[in-house]
Parts: structure tokens; C-alpha cells; sequence
């Protein structure tokens, strides 16, 4: 059961680890971006960085969406980490069901536009931020897990 999903370009790192992971109860972590998938320096770094008895899977879109339709991961409490919004997109586009995201900081690559302090967007970036929107997901900018949440569709709608 997806207890969080959070879009984050850094994907796992401290506060997502000793702030998000614990107060969503999460016991799997999954990762899911298409490059990190086929990152074994990456994913194993990743599985460094976890804390002991926390599962983590570091997916591609098709493999998150074949295992997330499964009975697999039922017992489990997933926090899933999405680099960009794109990755969502995509998610959301080939049958994730999902109701709220919580956005973190994103700056990826080659990102020039500036929407808040803790998120750029490429232009491609900016077409799925507005299209998230448009599909009606509640989206909750919050770069810590103790920071204020601001409403992130607002942000877009203004953009």
C-alpha cells in the first residue's frame, strides 16, 4: 500500500530518510525513474543509504506499475519517491491511481524555470507540473516533513 508519494529530484536522501520515511510509518521504500533503474552504482548507494529493516526497490515505470498490480507488496507500507513530475506523469498516464503527491525540492537538470525556492522546472518539467494539475491531484510543496505545506496547485495555476 502506497502510504506516501513524494516528488523529489534527490530521491533518497536525510530527510526523506529521518523525516518522511518515519512519519508515514513506511517499511519499503520505492524508487521509481527509469535512469536510476539502470544505475547499479546508483541503486546501490541508494541501498546504503536506508536504514536496516526498510525494503527498498529501485524501479522503472513498466516495473513499478507490473509489481504495484500485484499482490506483492500488500503487507507493505511504500513510500515512493518519483525524481520529476514527468516520472509521474507517466505513472498516472499508464493506470496509477493517486490522489495527493507531496513535491519536495526539484531541480533537475537544465531547469531555468523558477516556481518556488525549492522547485525549478525544465519546460518539459513545466508541461507535467500543469497537466498533474490539470488532472485534479492535490499537490503539497514541503521540503521538510516539520515545514509548513503549501499548496503547490496554487503555485501552478499562477504559473
Amino acid at each position: 500500500m502506497i502510504t506516501m508519494l513524494r516528488i523529489d529530484g534527490r530521491l533518497i536522501h536525510g530527510q526523506v530518510i529521518a523525516g518522511f520515511s518515519g512519519r508515514v510509518g513506511a517499511n519499503m521504500i520505492m524508487v521509481i525513474n527509469d535512469a536510476a533503474a539502470k544505475n547499479a552504482f546508483q541503486k546501490n548507494l541508494m541501498k546504503m543509504a536506508i536504514p536496516a529493516g526498510t525494503a527498498l526497490e529501485v524501479l522503472s515505470v513498466e516495473e513499478s506499475l507490473v509489481k504495484l498490480n500485484t499482490d506483492a507488496f500488500l503487507q507493505k507500507k511504500i513510500l515512493v519517491l518519483v525524481k520529476s513530475p514527468i516520472d509521474l506523469v507517466a505513472l498516472i498516464e499508464k493506470g496509477l491511481v493517486i490522489e495527493k503527491v507531496n513535491v519536495g525540492g526539484v531541480i533537475n537538470d537544465g531547469a531555468k524555470i523558477k516556481l518556488t525556492k525549492e522547485v525549478m522546472a525544465t519546460e518539459e518539467e513545466m508541461v507535467a507540473w500543469k497537466k498533474l494539475n490539470e488532472l485534479g491531484l492535490k499537490m503539497e510543496l514541503q521540503w521538510e516533513s516539520n515545514a509548513i505545506v503549501t499548496d503547490f496547485n496554487n503555485v501552478i495555476a499562477r504559473s
